[in-house]
């Protein structure tokens, strides 16, 4: 019989749950989508549907990419501030850099990971 040592930490993705600043706002959230039945408002044998459909995501991005809390500065110990936008740290690839960092300061060589996709 082997006993294993399990510790768990959990994850939340930069702008979501808690986290401030939070994609979870109306410029970032637009429907895009039937809510009842989880489908894209889009048919993709359709040229002007596809159109339409593109017209929307971009305004939707641009708007979400617009917010004024997302534009953010940082003070070095020199006082120099450097600004950046908050989207540019938030994907996918910054989630696992978060990770391997949290890997890292705990000592493990490899990590198990159970992931929901958002």
């Amino acid at each position: 019989l082997r006993l294993y040592h399990w510790s768990f930490c959990f994850f939340s993705q930069r702008g979501m749950g808690r986290s401030e600043p939070t994609f979870v706002v109306d410029e970032c959230m637009k429907e895009t989508h039937d809510p009842e039945l989880l489908t894209l408002q889009v048919n993709y044998l359709d040229e002007q549907s596809v159109r339409t459909a593109s017209r929307i995501y971009k305004q939707r991005n641009l708007e979400c990419w617009a917010r004024k809390d997302f534009l953010l500065n940082s003070t070095a110990r020199d006082g120099t501030t450097k600004s950046y936008h908050f989207l540019q740290y938030s994907g996918t690839r910054q989630l696992a850099e978060d990770i391997e960092r949290v890997r890292r300061l705990v000592g493990d060589q490899k990590l198990s990971v159970y992931g929901i996709s958002y």
